[in-house]
């Protein structure tokens, strides 16, 4: 009977045991009485929060990423239209340089101011590191040079 005593005596602690042990809510924790219905439930709850905020960080992180891709499309837009107001520079300068090149009374004023432009425009077109605003500020103002040599330009071939 002390036998059977012990045996029962064990079984009744070893069932205690396990069911004193800590309750979990993971499926994958716990064994037979170690899991709550109630954590389980509380682990699912804190689970969808989580994944809420992932797809909000992600829906933001989104939204930013597009904001980016216009910003950077604007940008090359600028870039393209710079490149292309350059190009036109250049063509004027080069026709004014043909210009000037075949006039007998082209004054060394005309052809200083043509080389001083001709260098600038060069310089700027090479120039990466202005900002898109600085260089379209410069542009313009290369723009109203042009403009003006060219004026005197065609003065000059008035007066043949």
């Amino acid at each position: 009977m002390a036998r059977h005593s012990a045996i029962f005596f064990a079984s009744f602690l070893a069932v205690t045991g396990l069911t004193g042990c800590a309750s979990t809510g993971d499926p994958n924790q716990g064994g037979l009485f170690g899991w709550s219905e109630t954590k389980a439930q509380q682990r699912q709850h804190d689970l969808r929060r989580e994944s809420e905020s992932a797809g909000q960080a992600a829906s933001a992180e989104s939204g930013r990423t597009a904001g980016l891709q216009k910003k950077r499309a604007d940008m090359e837009a600028q870039l393209a239209s710079q490149r292309r107001q350059m190009d036109f520079l250049e063509r004027d300068l080069k026709s004014i340089q043909a210009n000037l090149a075949n006039e007998p009374d082209a004054t060394g004023a005309l052809e200083s101011e043509l080389a001083r432009l001709m260098r600038e425009q060069e310089s700027l077109s090479a120039n990466d590191t202005l900002s898109i605003d600085k260089k379209l500020q410069k542009i313009e103002n290369l723009k109203s040079d042009v403009a003006s040599l060219k004026k005197r330009n065609d003065a000059l071939k008035k007066t043949r």
